[in-house]
């Protein structure tokens, strides 16, 4: 059983080897996209608790 973090640095390092363009670029955009919407998810359930 793959967790999901395998799967994205194997599809990633099969990527890098096919295509020209560096993807550690394309990582780095990802991980600040899902850190900010993970961001954005802990304020909304806190903002949603504390009016409760």
């Amino acid at each position: 059983m793959r967790t999901p973090l395998s799967v994205g640095l194997w599809t990633s390092d099969s990527f890098s080897a096919v295509l020209p363009f560096p993807v550690m670029k394309l990582q780095v955009l990802v991980l600040v996209l899902l850190m900010s919407w993970f961001g954005v998810l802990s304020w909304v359930q806190a903002e949603f608790f504390t009016s409760i």
